[in-house]
């Protein structure tokens, strides 16, 4: 069987506890720019 590489949107990423394991890739990928909504977002909420 060969490895799933995939990348992992900002909305998979906050959806992970309900997903199910093999609905995410074995090799998830995250681009910096999900890593900076996920740090800024609950900031900027917070400001709101």
């Amino acid at each position: 069987m060969s490895a799933k590489v995939g990348l992992l949107d900002t909305s998979v990423v906050v959806a992970l506890a309900s997903l199910s394991p093999s609905d995410i890739p074995t090799h998830p990928l995250i681009r910096a720019i999900t890593l900076a909504e996920l740090s800024v977002g609950p900031l900027v909420a917070a400001a709101s």
